[in-house]
């Protein structure tokens, strides 16, 4: 009763926040000023169906310190990604409080306490490998990006999380866990780490579209939100756009790294949400659920890539973040994207969740949009979101105590699904940052329709990354360089394929 009556109050704060937080005035990212609570009855008629946590509330672990073993990121923006697990006060930061609550929930929850190790930079896995190769059992799960939790799957040093969910507290069809993504992830019929909501990669790095609000209402540019609910938001749009946003600025009758810009963008966010997000991939998998390349020959994947290739690298009307004023030249390359959009000098950036942060202090408004489509579709149509990956949080393969791992996984996905995710979404992007309700309704249909490339997410660093350069020379050398890296790709799958079709 003690634990029941604890877990209320944690969601009972959880909620306390997300009122407190939602009706703070928009035009301040640090008003944290409480208003009046929303009632039960509002809440309840707003929500889904209440899905049940299948872990037991009698299940007591007895104060086990539960360990994550990890890194410590490549920058300050997404290092949370990796240690949300070491927030242990509030500060007053919405996110900061919410993941603080979240944690002591499941702690609580379980009786148990989180630690977390950081070894080594964002690529390196070698504490992993070092610490199952020598029986080590000093931590309980890690968090690697995918492509290196793949590397580590393949070579036989992870628990399986087909077994992990086998006769365990994991239950994937609760809406807590990713299915569709999971689907997609797997290989051989074999999944090695899922998507869940405690995995906030997902929801901090959703490729989106910003546009400034003010310089579109001055161009007389039609209502986008209107053309993406009516499928009309498409590629030529956009680059009719870039052109009559661009303009020389400062006066030197040249369009340089001073003036305003269509769009400043960085490649990967483009390149994707443009294949993906019309639905081509350059690794699709078979009837076996076997990986292949599946470029060669893809005319519609040739038009994406022709497409991105005409307004990306055109001259006139779009800046490479490499290429931007220096002033804009601040921090990591995804910040200066975001930088230079929030200047006033771009009509259209490409950026992540997480990196909304950076447009706390710009002056004009702006707005959310996903990447448009190659061709219009049907009203009501999903306008979909590339997700470049996942974190895999995997067990080590000589853990000794796999329902531990069951219970904490469920119970992290089901608490962030419930705490953290809602007030994420709504709270710090849509209302803080985002400041419209159309902006909150293209996020939210974002965030509901993923769609990942396994090119990307697992096979980046086994010759994909040798292809993208058809995003910028577009049809005229598709073919060409398909066909220079098949073979090399072709057989980096062919060697992950083995590797899992000899894993148990």
């Amino acid at each position: 009763m003690k634990r029941i009556i604890s877990v209320l109050c944690v969601l009972a704060l959880s909620l306390t926040s997300f009122a407190a937080c939602s009706t703070a005035d928009d035009t301040d990212a640090d008003d944290t000023t409480a208003a009046p609570a929303t009632t039960a009855a509002e809440i309840e008629s707003e929500t889904e169906p209440v899905y049940t946590l299948g872990v037991p509330d009698e299940l007591d672990y007895n104060g086990y310190t539960f360990r994550f073993l990890t890194n410590p990121g490549w920058n300050g923006t997404d290092a949370v990604q990796f240690t949300q697990f070491m927030y242990d006060e509030e500060n007053g930061d919405i996110f900061n409080d919410i993941l603080y609550r979240r944690n002591q929930y499941v702690q609580e929850y379980l009786n148990i306490e989180f630690e977390t190790q950081t070894h080594g930079g964002l690529t390196d896995v070698t504490a992993f490998r070092k610490a199952v190769n020598a029986d080590d059992d000093s931590f309980d799960l890690g968090i690697w990006i995918d492509r290196f939790a793949l590397t580590l799957a393949q070579e036989g040093y992870v628990y399986s999380f087909n077994d992990l969910s086998s006769d365990s507290y994991i239950d994937t069809s609760n809406p807590w866990w990713l299915d569709d993504l999971n689907q997609t992830l797997t290989i051989d019929h074999k999944l090695f780490f899922a998507a869940g909501a405690y995995d906030m990669s997902i929801y901090g790095n959703i490729p989106m579209l910003l546009f400034n609000k003010d310089m579109a209402a001055n161009l007389q540019l039609d209502d986008m939100y209107d053309m993406v609910r009516n499928g009309s938001w498409t590629v030529d749009v956009m680059y009719d756009y870039m052109k009559r946003a661009t303009a020389d600025t400062n006066g030197n009758s040249e369009q340089d790294a001073e003036d305003r810009w269509g769009a400043v963008y960085i490649e990967n966010f483009w390149n994707y949400s443009m294949s993906s997000g019309n639905d081509e991939y350059f690794i699709k998998k078979d009837e076996n659920d076997l990986p292949y390349f599946a470029a060669p020959g893809n005319e519609r994947l040739a038009s994406i890539c022709e497409a991105v290739a005409n307004m990306m690298s055109d001259p006139d009307y779009a800046i490479n973040v490499y290429d931007i004023s220096s002033r804009y030249q601040l921090g990591h390359v995804y910040e200066n994207v975001v930088t230079m959009f929030a200047s006033g000098n771009a009509l259209f950036a490409g950026a992540g969740t997480f990196y909304l942060n950076n447009l706390r202090d710009m002056k004009d408004e702006f707005g959310i949009l996903p990447f448009p489509r190659i061709e219009k579709v049907e009203a009501g149509t999903p306008y979909t979101s590339w997700l470049c990956g996942v974190f895999g949080y995997i067990p080590p393969v000589n853990h000794d105590d796999p329902e531990l791992i069951s219970a904490v996984l469920e119970t992290l996905a089901y608490s962030s699904y419930h705490m953290v995710v809602p007030d994420y979404l709504n709270t710090v992007l849509q209302l803080k940052q985002a400041r419209d309700d159309d902006s909150a309704e293209m996020l939210d249909m974002m965030s509901k329709h993923f769609r990942i490339d396994l090119a990307q997410t697992y096979f980046l660093d086994m010759g994909i990354s040798n292809i993208h350069s058809i995003f910028t020379d577009g049809e005229a050398k598709y073919a060409s360089t398909v066909e220079k890296y098949q073979k090399q790709i072709e057989k980096a799958l062919e060697k992950v394929i083995d590797a899992f079709q000899e894993l148990n």
